[in-house]
Parts: C-alpha cells; sequence; structure tokens
C-alpha cells in the first residue's frame, strides 16, 4: 500500500469505532485500494482507469454491497476525509436503522450528530454549528 493508502485506512479505522453500537447496519464495511479492488472485482467495477486517473490516491470504501471512490491524497485533510467516510458510513446506517443516527443528548435535547469539517480542519461530530467531539472519539 502507498503512503495515501495506509494514511486512508487508518483514516477509516478511526471512523469505524465511531460506529461500533450500530455495527450490524454496516455489512463488510471495508476501503480498499484501487487496484486491489480492480484485481478483486474486475467484472463487478471495470478498470481502474474508469475511477480514477490517479490511481495510487484513489480507495473505495465499500458498504452493504455500494461502493464510493475517495481521493486520498495529500491534498485531501484528514479531518475532510474522516468527515467523509464518516457522512458516507452515516447515510448506509440511517438506510439500515430507518431513523436519525447518531443521537446524543446534548443540554437536554435530543441532538442527531452530523460529520462536518472544523475551521481548523478537524473533523468532528456536529449538532448544527456545534462540534461535540472529534471524528473517531465519538463514544470516549
Amino acid at each position: 500500500m502507498t503512503d495515501p493508502a495506509v494514511r486512508a485506512t487508518s483514516a477509516f479505522q478511526d471512523v469505524l469505532s465511531d460506529f461500533a453500537p450500530v455495527r450490524e447496519a454496516l455489512l463488510d464495511a471495508r476501503m480498499t485500494d484501487l487496484a486491489s479492488a480492480v484485481a478483486e472485482d474486475a467484472g463487478h467495477i471495470g478498470r481502474a482507469s474508469e475511477w480514477s486517473d490517479r490511481q495510487d490516491e484513489t480507495m473505495l470504501l465499500r458498504v452493504n454491497g455500494s461502493t464510493r471512490r475517495f481521493d486520498v491524497g495529500e491534498s485531501t485533510g484528514l479531518g475532510e476525509l474522516k468527515a467523509g467516510i464518516a457522512d458516507y458510513l452515516q447515510d448506509e446506517v440511517v438506510d439500515q436503522l430507518g431513523e436519525p443516527w447518531p443521537v446524543i443528548d446534548m443540554d437536554g435535547h435530543a441532538r442527531v450528530l452530523e460529520p462536518r469539517v472544523l475551521r481548523d480542519g478537524t473533523g468532528a461530530w456536529c449538532s448544527g454549528d456545534t462540534a461535540y467531539r472529534p471524528i473517531g472519539e465519538l463514544w470516549r
């Protein structure tokens, strides 16, 4: 794996820890570098060139039978990458559960959190403009 792929895989593992309470809703969630994905499923996903001209900076996130491409090169900040992964996984969880997730108590009110990139580039779970916790630390 290239350095961007290692960084993306590490970010994916951090994000996935936030989804521990609903892990069963994320069937076979995995992040794969583009070359490996093409080698595994050449008939399903097609040629690597159809996905990206920067193959060494492209990762595929597969969840519940769907696939999303992520650019993971140096121009993509870690917070942006984590927020993108969390957003995609959150969509899958909401589809599986049929209800908003995650919902937390904030100041005595139930709030739905969404992944966002803060001004400093950090990825965080937020309710509106209020940051709750960094992505990867939701339940700590």
